[in-house]
């Protein structure tokens, strides 16, 4: 890694750069880190999704902001107006959360 006046130059000499490199590099550029397992995530202002690729368990979900959160596919409610939240999951299992201001309404 090379600090330079506005920028950063980090190389990887291989093509498979571990997950907690990757993870370390996007920490460092200021990136809103989800979570910290090696799990599938997808996140918008909206929705969170999860496939639950590691060994099942609680896992720890840091928002960027504050909202309320539902688990659609069990209906869930996991909390209102929370930036935080610890969710059970089984392995190679996907789940979808909305996260808003509003209670999601079927």
């Amino acid at each position: 890694m090379k600090q330079n006046d506005n920028w950063t130059s980090i190389y990887a000499g291989t093509t498979q750069v571990p997950s907690d490199i990757l993870r370390a590099v996007a920490q460092q550029a200021g990136v809103h880190m989800f979570t910290d397992s090696d799990d599938v995530l997808y996140a918008n202002q909206s929705y969170i999704a999860v496939q639950c690729r590691t060994e099942g368990g609680n896992k720890r979900f840091r928002l960027s902001r504050r909202g309320n959160v539902r688990e659609l596919y069990s209906d869930t409610v996991v909390g209102e107006n929370i930036q935080e939240f610890d969710y059970p999951m089984e392995p190679e299992t996907c789940y979808l959360f909305y996260w808003g201001r509003e209670s999601y309404a079927q």
